[in-house]
């Protein structure tokens, strides 16, 4: 029995190895689901095999069923788990006639959806809001490295998102997380040495064509400001060549060619991997280690030395108030005798 390993809360999914699964009754979008599937370390919920999948049917509670990681978001009729463009399905458990991409044809039902009575799976609009199942891994694996400059650092994800869903979950694996921030040549280096192909980075001019800021800062980045734009680039080609009905490319992303790595302008609608960027967590080193407790040694003689002055004092006046109320209670006796002798 494994039910211990996993959090509270948390169902552990017999035959696996370590997975862990909760049903949440909220109801949501496919990608607000994931999101929220992130931001506690996990995913929405992959299923691998006919008892994995009568399992999770078992513990919906609801005839609304709910969101699994299912989909064909990027390529039509290619059906991938999450964001993974290398993590095809093998395993498939459609409902009669599904998947069906109902919707008058406009190939829009990109989703999937685990019902409750059959546990059989039907294709569904993204935007449709119901409950959610989410997995996360057992053993958590602490030891997923950042690489790091200065106070900066960085990590590769190769899930396909657009720019604002990479934007969205590189803030909810960290509290200081963003899509990469590259302000000059060293950290252009470091973040070129974690690419495969190409990846989002924070670089767009969403707001105003030609002016340049980062998703941390709205600030508009100047002639002076570091870039590494290819030859011909931003060149806003998409919009250019169907300026009548699409949108400028108004992001950014690293693209590597052998080894040269350069900055080519996208349609942010595009679903590409990406480049987290968080603060670099503060490390005590031994000088500041002997530092602190130097200090608290101090502080501790200091208010140890302020206690027992206090403690003097009260005793002081402790006697003082002892010997006073003696001179008053014999001063008191002495009246009563002399009234009783005259």
């Amino acid at each position: 029995i494994k039910c211990d390993i996993c959090p509270k809360e948390w169902i552990y999914v017999p035959g696996t190895q370590a997975k862990c699964v909760q049903y949440f009754p909220q109801i949501k979008s496919w990608s607000d689901a994931s999101e929220s599937c992130q931001a506690i370390g996990g995913e929405l919920a992959v299923i691998q095999n006919a008892n994995e999948n009568n399992f999770l049917g078992d513990i919906l509670q609801t005839a609304a069923g709910a969101w699994i990681g299912l989909n064909d978001r990027s390529v039509e009729s290619k059906y991938i788990w999450n964001f993974q463009s290398n993590k095809i399905s093998e395993f498939f458990s459609w409902g009669e006639d599904e998947p069906n991409n109902y919707n008058k044809g406009c190939n829009i039902e990109n989703c999937v959806q685990i019902k409750k009575e059959t546990a059989k799976w039907i294709d569904l609009i993204c935007g449709v809001f119901i409950p959610y199942v989410c997995q996360v891994d057992a053993v958590y694996n602490e030891s997923v490295t950042w690489s790091c400059y200065r106070s900066k650092c960085y990590r590769y994800f190769n899930d396909l998102l657009v720019w604002e869903d990479a934007l969205s979950r590189c803030k909810a694996i960290h509290l200081s997380g963003q899509l990469a921030t590259i302000e000059n040549q060293a950290e252009n280096d470091l973040v070129a040495q974690l690419l495969i192909e190409s990846a989002w980075i924070g670089l767009n001019d969403r707001w105003e064509a030609g002016l340049y800021s980062w998703s941390d800062n709205k600030q508009v980045l100047t002639k002076k400001s570091f870039f590494n734009w290819d030859v011909g680039e931003p060149n806003d080609k998409f919009y250019h060549s169907f300026a009548n009905t699409c949108s400028g490319e108004d992001c950014v992303q690293l693209r590597k060619f052998g080894s040269k790595v350069t900055w080519h302008d996208l349609g942010c609608n595009t679903v590409i991997p990406h480049i987290c960027e968080k603060i670099r967590d503060r490390e005590i080193t031994t000088g500041g280690l002997v530092g602190i407790i130097i200090g608290c040694l101090i502080l501790f003689a200091v208010l140890g030395g302020l206690a027992h002055a206090a403690f003097q004092r009260h005793k002081k006046t402790a006697v003082k108030d002892i010997i006073k109320a003696a001179y008053q209670e014999d001063f008191l006796t002495q009246q009563k005798l002399s009234r009783k002798s005259i």
